[in-house]
């Protein structure tokens, strides 16, 4: 991320996240990975979390209507 934000000035990070029991629920009904994978999954989460001024962070844990209509927004954004 230093490096991005080094080359690219007006650089905006989209952060898009859901609560982690929604994501829990939405990766157990998918049936790719056990439980106990989904947890590890989940705890690996909060590591690569961005921060800074330039991190908009996009809700996901609702309706996928939403986040997309939030990273569009943010897309259309001048600059």
């Amino acid at each position: 991320m230093p490096a991005a934000r080094e080359r690219f000035r007006r650089l905006v990070v989209a952060h898009v996240t859901a609560d982690p029991t929604v994501c829990a629920k939405r990766l157990a009904q998918r049936g790719r990975e056990t439980e106990g994978e989904i947890l590890a999954r989940l705890q690996r989460t909060g590591v690569i979390a961005p921060e800074g001024d330039d991190v908009v962070t996009i809700d996901n844990g609702g309706a996928l209507e939403d986040a997309v209509a939030g990273l569009l927004g943010l897309l259309s954004t001048p600059a």
